[in-house]
Order: C-alpha cells, then sequence, then structure tokens
C-alpha cells in the first residue's frame, strides 16, 4: 500500500496508481452493486426498527408502572438481593436524558492532585504513576427504564485536575442525599449510596434509605424512627472523596513507611431540583439482616472478640460504665481480645478460648445452655501486618476450634463492620498524633469490604449464622463516637441489640 506522506521528491498524487478506462468501468460496477447491497440491508433494517416500535417487548415498563409493580433490584457486591419499589422523583412521568451535574460546581478542586503530588514524591512505587486524583466528579441521573424494568441508578464519573474524564476506577467516596424539607434537624440523611467501582473512572450510585435511627445531635434512639416518605422536590447531594487511585485497597507493608495513610478528606455538595433527586430503596422495600430472637433461650451467650464486640455487648457511655458497665442483656457476656486475629495470633486467641471454658464449664453443656458470638474485624484493619489470606485461614481453624472444644454450643459470627475516616479530624489532637496516624493509616473501606466479603464466605461453607452489620454500619457515618473513625456512640450499640437481640424476644411465658 502506498504511502501517504510527502517527501521532497515525490507528492502524494504522484504516488496515486495511474487510473485508466477499464479501471473505470469496474468501478462502476463496483458502485452500483454497493448500491444494491446497501438499499437492501436498509430495507430490511427498517422493517426491524418498525417492528420493534408497534410491538414492544413484554419486559418493557412506563415509570407510571414502576410505581404498581414491585422490582427486582439487583446489587450482589453490597447484599441488597431484594424485592423492591423504587421511589422516583415527585413526578413519575418525567424522564431525565442528559441530566448531569459537576461537582464542585466552582471547578476542580486541586487538593487531592496536591496531595497525590507529595505521596508519589515520598514514594514513587506504591500508587499507579498513570493515575491522576479525582479532583471533580459528573452525576448523571438517567431516570430512564432499562430492559429489566428497572429504574437507572446514578453514574459519577470521576474527573482529574485538567478535566479530563478518568478511565480508571480505584476512588473510595461516601455519597449522601438529604432533602431540602428534612423536618427531622439533625446531621442523617435521608439516603446513602452503595457504591459499585465499574473500573472505568465510572461508579454507580445506588441510593438507600438507611436502616439506622436519625440522629439529631440527641444521644437517644427512641422517638427518631424514619418516615417512610422522603421528600423528592429537591435537597442537596454531598460527596465526600476519602481516597483516590487507589490508595484505599493499599495493603500492608506498601503504606508502612508514610507518614499517614493519603486521606484525601474532600468534601463537595450542591443544591439539586425534582429531576436530580436520586432513586431510593425505601427502607419498607429493603431486605433486613436475620435478627436472633432464640438468644433469649441460652443461659449464657459468651461474646470473644475486639472492642466492636465489647460495646456492642455492653453500654460504655462513660468512664463510669467503663469501670462498672453495664451489659446490655442479662445473658450476654463478653471476653474482649486486642489483637488481630492471623495465624501468627491465633496461638493466643486459641489460649484465651481454653481459659474462658475452665472458667465457665456450662459452655460444654447441651440444650441451649449456652453459645459463642465470635468476631475480629476492625483490629486486622488497623494493626494487623499479615496478608488477608493469613487472616482467612486463621479464622477457618479459630472457629474449628471452638466447635471441638464445646461442640454442643452453637456458634455465631458478629460481622465486620465499616469504617469512616472522614469523620476523623487528626488537626484537632493536640502533642504527639503518631498512634493516631498508625491505627487509621490503612483505615479503608475497601479493606473493610474486602474482610467482610471474605468472612461472609467461609461463614457460608460453615454454615455459621451472621449477625450482619456492615451495611448498617456503612449507613450510620454520623452514629460514630466523636473524633472517631472505628468505634459507634453507646445508643448506636443499643440500636444493634435491640435488633439483633430483640427486646420482645425476652418476654417468655410460664
Amino acid at each position: 500500500m502506498p504511502s501517504c506522506v510527502t517527501n521532497s521528491n515525490r507528492t502524494y498524487i504522484d504516488m496515486m496508481p495511474k487510473i485508466t478506462f477499464r479501471h473505470k468501468i469496474r468501478t462502476v460496477l463496483r458502485a452500483r452493486r454497493t448500491l444494491v447491497v446497501c438499499a437492501t440491508l436498509a430495507l430490511i433494517t427498517i422493517g426491524v426498527v418498525d417492528r420493534s416500535i408497534v410491538k414492544p417487548s413484554s419486559r418493557q415498563l412506563s415509570s407510571r408502572q414502576l410505581w404498581q409493580v414491585p422490582q427486582l433490584f439487583n446489587n450482589v457486591n453490597n447484599n441488597l438481593n431484594d424485592r423492591t419499589l423504587i421511589a422516583f422523583s415527585n413526578d413519575p412521568e418525567s424522564v431525565v436524558d442528559n441530566g448531569a451535574l459537576l461537582i464542585p460546581a466552582s471547578g476542580p478542586d486541586p487538593k487531592p492532585q496536591r496531595i497525590l503530588d507529595n505521596l508519589r514524591r515520598a514514594d514513587p512505587k506504591a500508587i499507579d504513576p498513570l493515575c491522576s486524583a479525582t479532583s471533580r466528579v459528573r452525576i448523571t441521573n438517567k431516570k430512564t427504564i432499562g430492559e429489566d424494568g428497572v429504574p437507572g441508578h446514578m453514574i459519577l464519573q470521576s474527573m482529574a485536575l485538567d478535566g479530563t474524564m478518568k478511565t480508571v476506577g480505584g476512588d473510595e467516596f461516601y455519597v449522601k442525599y438529604t432533602a431540602s424539607n428534612q423536618t427531622n434537624v439533625g446531621s442523617s440523611p435521608d439516603a446513602v449510596a452503595h457504591i459499585t467501582d465499574l473500573h472505568n473512572g465510572m461508579y454507580e450510585l445506588h441510593f438507600v434509605q438507611p436502616f439506622v435511627p436519625i440522629y439529631s445531635g440527641i444521644v437517644e434512639t427512641q422517638g427518631a424512627q424514619r418516615s417512610l416518605h422522603v421528600d423528592l422536590q429537591g435537597g442537596k447531594l454531598e460527596v465526600n472523596l476519602d481516597y483516590t487511585c487507589g490508595i484505599g485497597g493499599l495493603w500492608p507493608p506498601a503504606k508502612d513507611n508514610w507518614f499517614y495513610g493519603g486521606t484525601i478528606d474532600s468534601h463537595w455538595e450542591i443544591a439539586v431540583d425534582s429531576l436530580m433527586v436520586p432513586s431510593i430503596t425505601m427502607l419498607k422495600d429493603r431486605q433486613l439482616p436475620q435478627n436472633f430472637r432464640i438468644f433469649n433461650q441460652y443461659d449464657n451467650i459468651y461474646g470473644v472478640g475486639d472492642s466492636l464486640m465489647r460495646q456492642f455487648v455492653r453500654d460504655e457511655t462513660d468512664g463510669v460504665n467503663n469501670a462498672n458497665p453495664i451489659f446490655r442483656r442479662r445473658n450476654f457476656h463478653v471476653l474482649n481480645i486486642g489483637q488481630p486475629l492471623n495465624m501468627v495470633t491465633l496461638p493466643s486467641w486459641l489460649r484465651s478460648i481454653d481459659g474462658l471454658l475452665q472458667e465457665h464449664p456450662d459452655a460444654y453443656h447441651g440444650n441451649f445452655a449456652s453459645a459463642f458470638v465470635l468476631g475480629s474485624g476492625v483490629w486486622d484493619l488497623a494493626n494487623s501486618k499479615e496478608t488477608i489470606e493469613s487472616h482467612i485461614e486463621a479464622m477457618g481453624k479459630y472457629i474449628d476450634y471452638v466447635q471441638k472444644k464445646a461442640p454442643l454450643a452453637p456458634i455465631y459470627w458478629k460481622s465486620m463492620t465499616d469504617t469512616h475516616v472522614a469523620v476523623f479530624d487528626l488537626a484537632s489532637l493536640e502533642g504527639d498524633t503518631s498512634d493516631a496516624r498508625r491505627i487509621l493509616k490503612y483505615c479503608t473501606r475497601t479493606r473493610a469490604k474486602a474482610l467482610y466479603d471474605a468472612q461472609s464466605e467461609v461463614l457460608l461453607r460453615m454454615k455459621i449464622p451472621v449477625l450482619d452489620m456492615y451495611n448498617i454500619t456503612f449507613e450510620a457515618e454520623e452514629w460514630h463516637r466523636p473524633n472517631d473513625a472505628y468505634h459507634y456512640q453507646a445508643k448506636f450499640g443499643d440500636f444493634l441489640m435491640n435488633y439483633f437481640y430483640p427486646l420482645d424476644a425476652l418476654i417468655t411465658t410460664s
């Protein structure tokens, strides 16, 4: 094939082949045949299109029908497999074909790229050298109906500082919607987005009404239950960028030598009208985690785990309760193990079980005398240098050991809880902050979710019932203790206990 580049001796025209009269005849014939073929294909295509217009698929639904028929909302990554009704905007017939928001509206935020550049200068190997920090996002809300009849979720497109669309994932966001006429004063949002990273610069946002009570600044859960109605006229969207360019997915020892964990902590928000209000899966339409009314049949339940287990079992509202704690249920006790669970620490965990069984021989007995609630997670994020494979191997061996030592005692597992690094303000600390920086260095939602998913596979295989708290705590950012990315307020512990071990379960007949 001749080159199409000019040089000093030959021009493009010089290099074209000579066209003779014979060439012209063949060319005309080829053109005529091509025209006939194209016309035939066009007629076939028109017929197909016409049939699709006059005979629509039975699976297509109008937006009005969506208000009448429950649909399947499938989100495997976030455990939202359930039949749901989707809340649309105020007008069910409204359709946003090309609605999009740029956040922040004032322009790209230079802070994430500045942080990323500083991290690269200190450690050029850990971060993808081709990744630009996310400095802005574009959120699209196409409330059209797909082939499965489910209204479209929002799509978040990450953008670099120069305004280009990113084509790689690895960002950690926390996205919330709050209605403009929210009657409950406080910081609780009306919807939180469960986010799916599509690994191409885009993220699916599936908005749900949180399970958790409304936090209004008063540490009480009674009287703060959520309404089944969410105003869809308008409100605000809030986006918090916690990590960018896969930093949240780094496991030890990748960040061991970093000064801190690479948190971005950029908060952006924007007012939205009814056309950009997200579709929301309402609380009444969501599948609830399993609770365990059977817990009241045990004489004793032994919770064995970290500080999240301890604060679930007993009320630690203040220092007095820490010294003389109030247990939330008379038959629920706790053994605190302040270390991660992995193959290095496993012998220590097993010795703790031996000590508990020696002190409480009733755990050997049957007839619903005793049960175990095991768990581990927060220490595995904050203080472990071992791999997730080491944690999962140790978890299986740990459960096997308890089953062999107390074969008649049923075992339950308290799931991993989520973390929210954005609630921690390192600048507010006085004095030496090295310890705080250390325990926050690997505090990421990516790692918490990875632990939760890996543990879930083990528990499913071993047929261990789960007190599944991950999604509940994911939606409870505002319920953290002040300046604490791991632990939650005591009244939130009341809420969790009342759900998983309901108060009505304590009401028994003689």
